[in-house]
């Protein structure tokens, strides 16, 4: 008889929004729950490029994909109302970095509509939506939600290792971080 050969299926866990609306913070929430309760995963900002072998690959982006949209084991979607984006964008006094040819050419409103209306694309596919000012304030109960929808197992050990870690997050003066994807840009953690 042959060897048998165990494939593994890669389950994609989609953190989508719009900029500045939370992605981030979701995104690490995510990660450190796979983190905590010892899941194989990759975690990666969506350059077009699948990143790993593990079972679990949670993904941020902010611009939609109907193969993603159509075929994530999970889909995240932090949400925040437009015009705080906005001022959220303008505090910043920075313009939004193009990620998407689409947006190459186009202003900073066009931007933000662009990547506002793809926000609403993962909306409608959306296995969990959250409001940003939840995420910031109160996300013991979204780490909860998330363990749950995922149906992993934790105790409050786990829960208690998942929020010290994710709140002693910090950005970097500059640049950004490839495991935590914080940039300057983000205040405190957000």
């Amino acid at each position: 008889m042959g060897k048998t050969i165990e494939l593994k299926v890669k389950k994609y866990i989609i953190i989508a929004g719009c900029y500045r609306s939370g992605t981030t913070a979701l995104f690490n929430l995510v990660r450190l729950i796979m983190k905590h309760t010892k899941q194989d995963y990759n975690a990666y900002f969506w350059e077009g490029v699948t990143q790993g072998d593990s079972e679990y690959h949670i993904v941020k982006t902010h611009t939609y994909s109907p193969t993603f949209g159509n075929n994530a084991h999970k889909i995240y979607v932090a949400h925040r109302k437009l015009l705080e984006v906005k001022k959220s964008m303008n505090a910043l006094k920075k313009s939004i970095v193009p990620i998407h040819s689409d947006y190459a050419n186009a202003s900073n409103t066009q931007n933000l509509k662009f990547a506002y209306g793809d926000a609403q694309l993962w909306i409608a596919k959306a296995d969990y939506i959250q409001n940003f000012q939840a995420l910031i304030k109160d996300p013991i109960m979204i780490v909860i939600s998330i363990l749950n929808d995922l149906e992993l197992r934790f105790t409050p050990i786990i829960l208690e290792s998942i929020l010290k870690e994710f709140n002693e997050l910090k950005a970097p003066k500059k640049g950004h971080d490839k495991e935590t994807l914080l940039t300057e840009t983000h205040k405190k953690f957000i």
